[in-house]
């Protein structure tokens, strides 16, 4: 019965297919699979699983870094052959004081990683104009205000679909014959996978599109005398011949080709996580929503429920578990201990980083600051909170440029937190909604 339903869905809905597309659909229906062809599917994903655990032992070879690290990086770098997949992939943030081998991590990551290259600076023009996983090493000062079309860039780049339009100069002929020069746009797709490192931290906006490791500089000789030899290790090259055959289609291959790329796509996931969503939070959408699936989707969802309720008591939310879907589709694809192993070190890394949010993000400071302050709902001068708000964090950061009168005045007018606002000679008075400011700061508790 699945079969025959299976099969006037993929008539009814895409009638002009191609055989091999249609053949496609069916194995990822699980039907019309011959015992061979399974074979070659099981000895696909072990194939990947192996480049998993090598690329795993290649970083162990170099690297002093502790085991979930080497996880998420694995994941990442396989992530980067899969990379048009996704709706959205996270750049890799490699954080550390000088000889700590970040530029050893970054350039052993780029050589492993799907066409990479490793830049020792960056502009604005050769990010939209470069193909490929793009390494940048030392990347300091990204946060001044020269940097600015480049974080633009950049904080777009880790989503799909969002193209970046720039002019260029050309010639023009005129009606008279003359050649002069004029403007044309020309459009870029910021989309790729970058992995960045810098001593001095992110800024704040692109650190949130990013999965942020601190390395810590090694004592052991091991790593301390290793010499580098990426180009020429057969090991190494070995591993990105795997994943490169493994994500290329050919003629006799593309079928199974197929179906391994669509184990990890990002679409058709995200459609199931939130009917997924919908049936545990929204049981009238749900229904709604089952109505419309066809015969070929719908026996599906329950398959997929185990591993969307995984995801979901994770408690994992927002961006974070944007950026870390790919990472759990691409563990699933290879085993469940690996997912098991992604899932728990993904929850340690978006704990960390709330906690660091907490720390440093100057809006989470004020609405620390608000929610700690002994305030009775009167007027207050916004003169007088910046002063008592530079006392909170302290001396050294009471000193930066940022922290002033108008910094407070909009980011309490930003966060919501001003329930009357009037405007006297010596400045402007506010009423704070401080149960506003505790219910926010919850989210990052």
């Amino acid at each position: 019965m699945h079969k025959k339903a299976v099969e006037e869905s993929i008539q009814r809905n895409y009638p002009n297919a191609s055989e091999e597309s249609k053949n496609a659909m069916r194995l990822l229906e699980g039907i019309d699979i011959t015992e061979d062809e399974k074979r070659k599917i099981d000895e696909m994903r072990m194939t990947l699983g192996q480049c998993f655990e090598d690329i795993k032992e290649a970083l162990s070879i170099y690297l002093d870094i502790p085991e979930n690290y080497k996880t998420i990086i694995a994941l990442w770098i396989i992530g980067t052959y899969y990379h048009d997949e996704f709706e959205t992939y996270p750049y890799l943030f490699l954080n550390a004081m000088r000889s700590s081998g970040k530029t050893r991590a970054i350039k052993l990551i780029t050589t492993l990683a799907k066409d990479g290259q490793l830049l020792a600076s960056i502009t604005e023009s050769v990010l939209f104009r470069c193909v490929g996983t793009l390494g940048i090493d030392e990347f300091e000062g990204v946060g001044g205000k020269e940097k600015q079309a480049l974080r633009e860039l950049l904080n777009a780049g880790y989503k799909k679909g969002i193209t970046i339009r720039r002019m260029k100069k050309v010639k023009r002929r005129a009606e008279d014959g003359s050649v002069g020069e004029g403007q044309e746009a020309e459009s870029f797709d910021a989309y790729r996978p970058v992995v960045m490192a810098n001593i001095w931290g992110m800024d704040e906006v692109v650190a949130d599109r990013c999965i942020t490791l601190i390395l810590e500089k090694s004592n052991k000789v091991i790593f301390t005398k290793r010499i580098e030899d990426f180009s020429t290790n057969q090991f190494l090259v070995r591993i990105k011949q795997t994943l490169h055959t493994l994500t290329t289609q050919t003629d006799t291959k593309s079928v199974y080709e197929c179906r391994l790329c669509r184990l990890v796509q990002s679409k058709e996931y995200i459609e199931k996580w939130n009917s997924y969503l919908n049936q545990k939070y929204d049981t009238q959408t749900y229904i709604q929503t089952l109505q419309t699936q066809t015969d070929t989707n719908i026996h599906t969802l329950l398959s997929d429920d185990l591993f969307f309720k995984k995801i979901d008591e994770t408690n994992i939310d927002g961006r974070h578990l944007e950026l870390l879907f790919p990472f759990f589709l691409i563990a699933r694809t290879l085993n469940d201990e690996i997912l098991e192993e992604t899932l728990k070190i993904a929850t340690e890394l978006v704990t960390s980083k709330k906690d660091d949010e907490v720390m440093e993000s100057k809006d989470v400071m004020l609405l620390d600051f608000i929610s700690r302050l002994n305030y009775d709902g009167s007027w207050i001068a916004i003169q007088e909170l910046t002063n008592k708000f530079k006392d909170f964090v302290g001396e050294r950061d009471a000193k930066d440029d940022w922290l002033s009168t108008e910094w407070v005045g909009k980011a309490l007018k930003r966060l919501s937190l001003v329930s009357e606002k009037r405007r006297l000679g010596r400045g402007i008075d506010v009423v704070i909604n401080k149960s506003k400011a505790d219910e926010k700061l919850k989210i990052f508790r």
